[in-house]
């Protein structure tokens, strides 16, 4: 009897568990023509799922494709250095997109890991001016504030210690806050406050050293 458990990308034809509610928005995403990203730890079907979906698309009359782009480019990008790339991005779309660019940019024949490294000092320094422009319209509680979500991310803002480690007073993070998170630039999560955009988060902390 031929084993029935299949150690590697899922075929079209194969038997697909679950994942209703999944396919039913990217096929929904697809037909409305949306940008998606999807993310999880490696091997947890990614691929399979992708390939599931154009399936579905083109026997309604899509034409779909299916590419590595940094090997239709003619580089090769290892599986581990992807995830990083992944990670380093923090799974923003826009800065997955920018990080890889870079990195293509400095990269070999072999994508690596310091080629990582490398193209996410090139992301940082193509932001910078957007970043320092973003500053220049804050107050100075604004950027504090900022500033220690950087430094000292995951705290509980109102506490005595936070405020006296960040020279910070109770005053000047209330009316902050309010701000920012009507900018965009904080949020809560799970009862902590913090830098909604991560590469911006690094580069104010590496302002500060």
């Amino acid at each position: 009897m031929k084993n029935p458990f299949i150690m590697r990308v899922i075929p079209e034809g194969a038997p697909f568990a679950n994942r209703h509610r999944e396919l039913e928005e990217l096929s929904s995403h697809a037909r409305n023509e949306a940008n998606v990203v999807l993310f999880s730890p490696r091997r947890y079907g990614k691929t399979s799922l992708a390939r599931r979906i154009q399936a579905q698309l083109k026997q309604e009359g899509f034409l779909t494709v299916y590419a590595d782009l940094f090997q239709v480019a003619g580089k090769r990008c290892p599986r581990t250095v992807a995830e990083i790339i992944s990670r380093r991005s923090s799974q923003y779309p826009y800065y997955a997109q920018s990080l890889a660019y870079h990195t293509y940019e400095v990269a070999d024949e072999t994508v690596s890991r310091d080629d990582v490294t490398a193209g996410f000092e090139k992301l940082i320094a193509s932001e910078r001016y957007g970043y320092e422009n973003l500053i220049k319209g804050l107050t100075s509680a604004q950027t504090a504030l900022l500033k220690a979500l950087a430094a000292d991310p995951g705290q509980r803002l109102h506490t005595a210690e936070y405020m006296a480690s960040h020279k910070l007073t109770l005053g000047g993070i209330q009316s902050a806050q309010k701000r920012l998170t009507q900018l965009d630039l904080i949020e809560k999560c799970q009862g902590i406050w913090r830098i909604v955009d991560p590469i911006f988060a690094e580069w104010l902390a590496r302002c500060q050293t």
